[in-house]
């Protein structure tokens, strides 16, 4: 049987709420190893959402991605706003440069009124991953609309970052998927036939893979709406992928050999 990790008994103190058995623990941990870890403690009180336990083990324990990360998905103010008073950075990158910042958590693209607070905090909704995605990108892609809407509305807002259009076509086939197209092209200047991922910031991490344009991606997931959408603002059925600095098949048209309803569509 393997021996129980060195913080075991602060974890548990932290889920049975137990506040001296959690100072107990906690000054052991400290006193008994040279290098004690409070990282998984400190997240199990985020999980918990036993916030005394939480402002207790941040004396100890030095904040990382992880912690951050596991704040962000929280859907709590309060427990962002604990971490943000120990001097994280609200527009540091997460998951090694993956994720944006705190802006992208699924709340964040879900709900008006935590956006609007994680704005109010200093949250750049211009902040980049190593990919160019910003939270706008993870808002079209899987956000409501009412998150969407806000976010193009921002002043700030730079909708040439993050391959919105491409996001568009990979969001959940809806009523609001030929509007959302429609914008990103007449208002936003959104190119029809832009390769994804076709930027320096990106292309660090994608260089020698294939890139889509958005008509690729509609007719890889068979999103009709999309594909009528962009179809309708002149979308190339013919256009070839790009890679590295060769253009490559297939085409949208090749990709609906078998599909014969998009067939007929990318012909008509």
């Amino acid at each position: 049987m393997s021996e129980p990790r060195e913080d075991e008994q602060l974890c548990a103190a932290v889920i049975s709420r137990d506040a001296s058995a959690i100072e107990r623990a906690s000054k052991e941990l400290q006193d008994n190893h040279s290098s004690p870890s409070f990282s998984r403690a400190t997240i199990t009180a985020i999980d918990e959402m036993n916030l005394e336990a939480l402002s207790h083990l941040l004396q100890y324990s030095p904040l990382d991605e992880d912690i951050a990360q596991a704040a962000a998905a929280s859907e709590s103010t309060r427990v962002v706003q604990l971490i943000l008073d120990q001097g994280w950075d609200v527009n540091r990158p997460l998951c090694g440069g993956q994720v944006p910042s705190m802006l992208r958590s699924s709340f964040a693209v879900r709900n008006e009124s935590y956006l609007d607070w994680m704005l109010a905090m200093g949250a750049n909704p211009n902040a980049t991953s190593n990919l160019n995605e910003t939270a706008l990108s993870i808002a079209i892609r899987e956000g409501t609309m009412k998150v969407v809407k806000k976010l193009l509305e921002l002043d700030i807002m730079d909708t040439s970052r993050g391959d919105l259009l491409h996001c568009a076509i990979q969001r959940e086939e809806s009523a609001d998927t030929a509007e959302l197209i429609d914008r990103l092209i007449l208002e936003k200047n959104a190119q029809v036939d832009a390769y994804e991922y076709d930027n320096d910031i990106a292309g660090q991490w994608r260089y020698g893979f294939p890139l889509r344009t958005p008509l690729h991606i509609a007719c890889e997931i068979m999103n009709i709406t999309a594909a009528k959408a962009l179809l309708r603002h002149g979308a190339n059925a013919r256009q070839l992928k790009k890679q590295c600095n060769d253009l490559v098949p297939p085409t949208p048209l090749e990709l609906a050999t078998d599909k014969p309803d998009l067939q007929a569509l990318l012909l008509a």
